[in-house]
């Protein structure tokens, strides 16, 4: 289905930095974590990555008119934005509320079409950790096998920037994996899992679950309609893709490796 070019127009005109700048001002922000639902939002780290044979090709090529996929993540990260879903230090504005506007605004973007939404429920049949990882990282279909040690690595990370922040013997996390994959076609991978930790006294942390869920979202990126949609999205929001990797990556500073994950 063709797209309208009134919806990007208008899309782009309510998340380009411009508006979001004028619209979240520090006052706003502040009173939106107070008014947050603070029974159901919960901390929602997450983690990036480039992948696929052309994304080494697409990494170093900073000219916008040949690149569309300056365009699938500038898009993304017009989405975050202006969601107020800013996960690079775990706080109000990196929770689970956050993030699911993110989900919404990204889902509606014209130049994105959905290509797979579904849940998948694992099992953790062992107590090693690792595992369960490597069966999380195997969802994602149509990436490689070679890339997939990244998001592996992406999905401890997740684990030890959430143990940052526990405050009680349980902490109930939404762990986000955001993965670009540069191929003949653009693929955005944004999946979302829950995760209960608890902390064994000086032993790290655990969990007590068995089952965890896990929502897939690929969305593809029109890359047909760049040539007419290039110079507009640029005007709206002027970034790279080190600037996507880095807004979407929580840090681990100050945080030790989990064990169970060495």
């Amino acid at each position: 289905m063709a797209m309208n070019p009134d919806h990007m127009h208008a899309w782009l005109m309510v998340n380009s930095a411009s508006a979001v700048e004028k619209l979240h001002s520090p006052e706003v922000m502040d009173t939106m974590a107070l008014l947050r639902n603070a029974d159901t939002a919960v901390s929602a780290p997450s983690m990036a990555a480039i992948t696929g044979p052309k994304s080494d090709e697409a990494k170093g090529n900073e000219n916008w008119e040949n690149n569309p996929a300056l365009g699938a993540v500038n898009c993304a990260n017009m989405a975050r934005n202006s969601a107020g879903y800013i996960p690079k230090l775990l706080g109000p504005a990196a929770d689970s509320s956050k993030f699911e506007a993110f989900k919404q605004k990204l889902l509606t973007c014209p130049l994105y079409t959905i290509k797979l939404a579904d849940q998948l429920d694992i099992t953790k049949k062992s107590s090693d950790w690792n595992s369960l990882i490597d069966s999380i990282a195997d969802t994602f279909t149509g990436i490689a096998e070679k890339d997939k040690s990244s998001i592996v690595s992406g999905l401890k990370n997740l684990a030890q920037a959430a143990s940052s922040k526990m405050e009680q013997d349980e902490k109930q996390n939404v762990f986000v994996q955001n993965v670009v994959n540069v191929d003949d076609v653009i693929s955005y991978y944004l999946y979302d899992s829950q995760t209960t930790f608890y902390e064994k006294k000086g032993k790290g942390y655990d969990t007590k679950q068995s089952t965890f869920k896990v929502l897939r979202l690929r969305l593809e990126f029109q890359t047909d309609l760049w040539p007419d949609w290039w110079s507009k999205v640029k005007e709206a929001y002027d970034g790279t893709m080190n600037d996507w990797l880095d807004d979407n990556k929580t840090s681990t500073k100050g945080t030790k490796p989990i064990d169970a994950l060495k």
